[in-house]
């Protein structure tokens, strides 16, 4: 039967996934110590401190942390698969929409897992440890000693909330682009104002992350505005030039 054929296919896929999954987490496991430095490198100490509560805290948070990773890091594959998947069922035209927000996801995806790291992390750390008072001028002293689980749970939520506000983004500018370009444009305010209440609920309690978030939403969605006109001044150019060369040729004839 035809339908036993696609059930074996989406189960071999499944497995791809699968053995994807574990083959992250058994890489990052193994690079646990310098993982853990990395994420420690975000306090501009020279050298980086964490505390831990409990005897099986730094056990739990690995595996937490580590499956989290491996989640993220996945992600490309598997929308490869689902692209591999679909992309025979659909139309021209939705074939067509389907690629460029693969192409315009991997492209944000490979951004964002460098910016994260390198900015964002750093942001954030220097923004809630500027709330402590530890000079001597002080009247008290209180001081910031991080624990590993809220930080490791911290950066979690921020890579893979903002990855998903970044991609619901793309995904509701292609969707109604597609259906009609004009109508994107007029709703441009609701487009932004969209923007502004996923980073608000998806970045963590702080002003930086959220405002580098919104710019960076209202810069792609901007671009992509640029590129719709420029694709619309093309097809308008190439139609009266082919236009103008019937009209000359039925004028010669």
């Amino acid at each position: 039967m035809l339908y036993k054929k696609y059930f074996k296919e989406i189960i071999y896929r499944i497995n791809f996934l699968c053995f994807s999954f574990l083959l992250n987490a058994a890489c990052l496991y193994f690079y646990r110590e310098e993982i853990f430095y990395c994420v420690g490198s975000m306090q501009n100490q020279e050298k980086a401190y964490f505390i831990c509560t409990n005897i099986a805290e730094v056990f739990n948070i690995t595996i937490y942390f580590i499956a989290n990773l491996s989640i993220y890091l996945s992600t490309l594959y598997t929308i490869y698969q689902l692209y591999a998947l679909l992309n025979p069922a659909l139309y021209k035209r939705e074939s067509k929409i389907f690629t460029t927000y693969l192409i315009i996801s991997v492209l944000v995806y490979l951004l964002l897992s460098y910016l994260t790291p390198k900015y964002a992390l750093k942001a954030i750390w220097e923004f809630f440890v500027s709330f402590e008072y530890v000079s001597d001028d002080s009247l008290i002293t209180i001081e910031n000693q991080p624990r590993l689980k809220d930080s490791i749970e911290l950066i979690t939520k921020l890579i893979l909330n903002i990855n998903l506000a970044f991609n619901l983004s793309i995904f509701l500018i292609l969707a109604i682009s597609s259906t009609n370009k004009n109508l994107s444009l007029y709703y441009r305010k609701v487009f932004y104002f969209g923007f502004l209440l996923t980073a608000t609920l998806l970045t963590p309690p702080d002003v930086i992350t959220l405002l580098l978030v919104y710019a960076f939403q209202i810069i792609l969605c901007e671009t992509f505005f640029f590129l719709m006109y420029l694709q619309k001044h093309f097809e308008l150019r190439s139609f009266l030039k082919k236009r103008a060369t019937a009209l000359y040729q039925n004028k010669v004839k």
